[in-house]
């Protein structure tokens, strides 16, 4: 989401964007001029369009597909901060300090895809099973198995982890971080 924001961002820079996202490191920038590449392909209409449904996104007090993230992230998260965060986030929301608390909370969790069911076509559907297909899946066919599919893959990383309870979640995590392409 950020490297979207990031790139609807750039477009008012005019023939400068190039220049400005190149300056910009490590996935994140990747991201961001990756997107950036998938909105040329677009017709100006869908651009427009593109470029509003973003910036009503990065408005947002909770992350699109927050309930794709496995509950035992959300209480790890909610865990270090005050009562009050777990109302907010229960809420979406409220006065400023709630959608604070609640970006809070949410910080690290990615947007997560919808749920599908049936076996996934490719590894690219693997984000969108819940999690006990998904875990069912990586135990028939192992992590390394996908890790391929998922080395230039940040955001897919962090979707197939959080999608996992988080003692599993990590360990995949762990998994496929150490198949990342250098």
């Amino acid at each position: 989401m950020i490297a979207e924001a990031l790139a609807v961002a750039a477009h008012r820079l005019g023939g400068d964007r190039d220049g400005v996202l190149a300056r910009l490191g490590g996935a994140l920038g990747v991201e961001a001029r990756a997107a950036v590449v998938r909105a040329s392909t677009f017709d100006a209409g869908k651009q427009k369009l593109r470029r509003a449904e973003v910036a009503v996104l990065a408005r947002a007090p909770l992350p699109p597909g927050l309930r794709g993230v496995h509950p035992t992230w959300i209480e790890a998260a909610l865990a270090e901060l005050p009562p009050r965060a777990r109302t907010a986030l229960a809420n979406g929301g409220g006065d400023a300090t709630d959608v604070w608390l609640a970006r809070w909370a949410t910080a690290t969790f990615v947007a997560m895809p919808e749920l599908r069911r049936g076996p996934p076509a490719h590894a690219g559907e693997l984000v969108a099973l819940s999690h006990e297909e998904l875990a069912a899946y990586i135990a028939r066919v192992g992590v390394a198995a996908i890790a391929p599919a998922f080395a230039s893959d940040v955001v897919g990383r962090r979707q197939l982890a959080q999608r996992l309870p988080r003692p599993h979640g990590s360990i995949v995590a762990a998994e496929l971080e150490a198949h990342v392409l250098p």
